[in-house]
């Protein structure tokens, strides 16, 4: 597995197993996150302080469909299942889509993410 790909599949599962460490380890000091349809976050530590909201959110599977690398870009797509503060279990579609500062093995400048709610249905028939 290339650098990069092995990288995107373990940012993934740091960010589903809230490991703050890991992932402020892994990005520059003014690292901008898009939540399309909701917000953007600029700096660690607006990104950090959004993360530590979702620690909220457990998620108890993470599913990686595809994992795609090109240069200073990366993209992963999967589906999640997360326990909701209410305790209501939810499964929601997820793509991420990263730059880099340098090739390899670079830090993350940017993530835009992309979240969609299915039906268990929807999810099952998108699995590998």
């Amino acid at each position: 597995m290339p650098q990069k790909r092995e990288f995107i599949e373990k940012f993934n599962k740091a960010f589903a197993v809230n490991d703050a460490e890991f992932i402020t380890d892994h990005m520059i000091e003014d690292v901008i996150w898009t939540l399309m349809g909701k917000e953007t976050f600029r700096g660690k530590k607006d990104v950090m302080e959004e993360f530590r909201k979702m620690k909220e959110e457990n998620i108890i599977e993470l599913t990686i469909s595809h994992i795609i690398t090109h240069e200073l870009t990366a993209s992963c797509n999967g589906i999640m299942k997360i326990i909701c503060p209410a305790g209501n279990v939810e499964t929601t579609a997820f793509c991420d889509v990263y730059k880099f500062d340098k090739f390899e093995p670079g830090k993350i400048t940017e993530i835009t993410s992309y979240y969609i709610p299915v039906t268990l249905d929807a999810s099952k028939k998108n699995q590998i």
